[in-house]
């Protein structure tokens, strides 16, 4: 094997018919190779020569993208081309040595190379070959003649999280009040907290908790959730949807859900129902609310409670109410979870119009102390207290809901920068059939949490993306896969159908308020 670079298309050709095995071409991490056959029936060179097309091979990671670079479309950190497929023995000689250098994916093969694809591909390797030659030590090139072949990195962008929390020196300064004014744990901010989620959010009561799960949980709590119950929730949610109702010795009811949404399919859930059933738990993916007045239809016709997991849904609204309010709802539980709409770092709320609920729920959050236990140090507070329930551990700190106070204020307008940033994914993909875009149903309003995409190829897509510096996920693991739930309550894969299609497909991309333009275009052009 010889290695050389070569600055231009005639160096190259030459080489490649003075050769008649195989050239490797090395700059950095990107790679020139002949293959070893003539291809289809035309002669590309002059004279008795083949001029042997060149296969651009590039390792990102630990995958490896190869083809030949007829197309104008070529991709910021890999190089996707077609691949045009030789004839009769010749296909499957090529295809073979392919693998001898781990080519791992083909993008594409078939047709017929014409003289005119050849003109082009002369054109577009002096392109390519011009830019490559300028490839730094991350393999992203400092220069480009032609955006549409080789972007440039915007700004010397080299990664871009999934998520980043939207904080300011507002947060932090209203953080160091509370750490100043000597009240660490919950206290006055949480009070004021509460007092101002339950005005933004229209209900009656808004209990401060540590987490969503703790919100679940108490929930379940305050319904009378009982060994041997069963609760209806949606297989695709994360996992503390059922977990909490493990925590009483009941049993979560796996529900499969809408193709479109992601969200719990109303369908299915009659059929699930039995004397055991005690509630639904339907979950908002992504900010979308659920189907909720069918869902009360159910509820009031078999006496169930509804408690809504709400984690992804501030601010959202169904049919012009916001989430949290609805008044169908027993009860409504929020997350403050560092990836959330509204971050906290880790926090919860439970929102209800129920006194006796809010009662039950204040109590349990704090090992089930009698009233107004908070301020039980202050000169206000009385020392004696009294257990009248066997609770938990789930009180929020006030520096937690300092941060909590700043960031309600805002929760309209970072919901209007997170829908701008889908509306531009939306005008971007919309025309590739390749990508199924998020459906949004008319009479609801989504917090865009979440920007899923389904995509085929999602696993080698999201190592590609992270090669390039895009950081992505997928929402959810269904919970009938994990080995525990699977293996405890004997659910069956082949019960909940559209939930592992659409899990298999799921690509949840970057959209957090504070990404720029620059980043916003970053993400697109490397999913195109």
């Amino acid at each position: 094997m010889m290695q050389k670079r070569f600055d231009n298309w005639n160096e190259l050709k030459q080489n490649i018919e003075k050769d008649d095995i195989t050239i490797n071409i090395k700059e950095k991490n990107i790679y020139f190779l002949s293959i070893g056959q003539n291809i289809g029936t035309e002669s590309y060179g002059k004279g008795d020569k083949f001029l042997r097309p060149v296969i651009v091979y590039r390792k990102l990671g630990s995958n490896y993208f190869l083809g030949i670079p007829l197309t104008s479309k070529v991709k910021d950190g890999s190089y996707y081309f077609t691949f045009n497929r030789p004839n009769g023995k010749q296909n499957s000689a090529m295809l073979n040595q392919m693998r001898t250098f781990d080519a791992r994916r083909v993008v594409s093969y078939g047709g017929k190379i014409s003289n005119n694809i050849y003109k082009n591909l002369q054109i577009k390797m002096d392109e390519f070959l011009s830019i490559t030659s300028t490839i730094n030590d991350e393999g992203v090139p400092t220069r480009a003649k032609d955006n549409n072949i080789i972007p440039q990195k915007d700004n010397n962008i080299k990664s871009i999280p999934f998520h980043k929390t939207h904080t300011t020196q507002e947060e932090i300064d209203s953080a160091i009040e509370a750490i100043k004014s000597g009240w660490l744990t919950m206290g006055p901010k949480t009070v004021e907290f509460e007092e101002r989620f339950k005005e933004y959010i229209g209900s009656k009561e808004a209990i401060s908790l540590n987490s969503a799960t703790a919100s679940l949980h108490l929930a379940l709590k305050a319904i009378g959730l009982k060994r041997g119950d069963e609760v209806i929730l949606p297989t695709n949610t994360f996992v503390a949807t059922a977990e909490v109702v493990t925590y009483f010795d009941a049993t979560p009811i796996l529900c499969d859900i809408e193709e479109d949404t992601h969200n719990i399919d109303i369908s299915k859930i009659e059929p699930l129902i039995t004397n055991k059933t005690k509630a639904i738990i339907p979950v908002h993916f992504a900010g979308q609310p659920c189907d909720m007045d069918e869902i009360y239809e159910i509820a009031k016709k078999y006496n169930l409670k509804v408690i809504e997991d709400s984690a992804h849904a501030i601010p959202s609204s169904y049919k012009g109410v916001r989430i949290g309010n609805l008044s169908g709802t027993d009860i409504t539980c929020f997350s403050f979870y560092a990836t959330k709409t509204l971050s906290t770092g880790e926090g919860g709320m439970a929102t209800t119009n129920s006194s006796d609920y809010a009662k039950t729920i204040k109590i349990n959050r704090l090992h089930g102390i009698s009233k107004d236990a908070w301020d039980r140090y202050t000169t206000k507070g009385a020392w004696h207290y009294d257990i009248v329930d066997n609770g938990n551990k789930y009180n929020t700190t006030d520096i937690n809901s300092a941060i909590g106070l700043v960031q309600l204020k805002k929760q309209d307008t970072l919901r209007d920068k997170r829908e701008a940033i889908a509306k531009r994914y939306i005008k971007a993909f919309r025309d590739n059939s390749k990508i199924i875009l998020p459906y949004i149903k008319s009479d609801r309003e989504t917090s865009w949490h979440l920007f899923v995409i389904k995509i085929d190829n999602r696993d080698e897509i999201i190592e590609e993306l992270k090669a390039r510096g895009v950081g992505c996920s997928v929402h959810f693991i269904p919970v009938h896969k994990h080995t525990y739930y699977k293996n405890r309550y004997n659910y069956r894969d082949e019960d909940y159908p559209v939930a592992n299609r659409v899990f298999e497909k799921s690509l949840s991309l970057p959209i957090y308020p504070d990404m720029s333009d620059d980043e916003i275009d970053f993400v697109i052009r490397n999913i195109l």
